[in-house]
């Protein structure tokens, strides 16, 4: 989703936000997510992530195909120290899977209604979803917060 377009009010920007959201995760690799060491010289150097689609019973009710054990993410190259990448920023990758964007996009179009119905005051008192919501839309759609 093109995402360069200036929005005009505060429930645009929620709800440009909520379909950025939808549309990044749509083709994404299921979450959940987990970290585990990059397999390779570097496996227990702290800085050799792999981040993948845990094990699932393939005949789980929950239909874990296509994604079962699918590579997201894998780091520390065997003889690459360029890509990096710490274990606390690994865990925080498998916390931002698309598991977390149908909710968030839900919230996010909540609180653009919220604008909507009460936001025509300026200390927004009567919108405090969409105050609190706002600064995560806006990092969303690649504007300060």
């Amino acid at each position: 989703m093109d995402t360069t377009a200036k929005t005009t009010t505060v429930a645009d920007e929620l709800r440009t936000a909520a379909a950025t959201l939808r549309e990044a995760a749509k083709e994404a690799t299921r979450g959940p997510w987990v970290k585990h060491g990059t397999l390779g010289d570097r496996q227990n150097d702290g800085h050799a992530w792999t981040i993948t689609r845990p094990y699932c019973d393939k005949g789980a009710p929950d239909g874990c195909e296509p994604d079962c054990i699918a590579n997201v993410l894998t780091t520390g190259a065997e003889g690459c120290e360029e890509d990096n990448l710490r274990e606390a920023d690994a865990a925080w990758i498998c916390l931002a899977n698309p598991l977390l964007a149908e909710p968030l996009a839900t919230a996010l179009e909540h609180a653009a209604k919220e604008y909507e119905h009460f936001g025509t005051r300026s200390d927004w008192t009567d919108c405090p979803t969409a105050a609190s919501l706002l600064p995560v839309a806006r990092t969303i759609n690649g504007g300060a917060a």
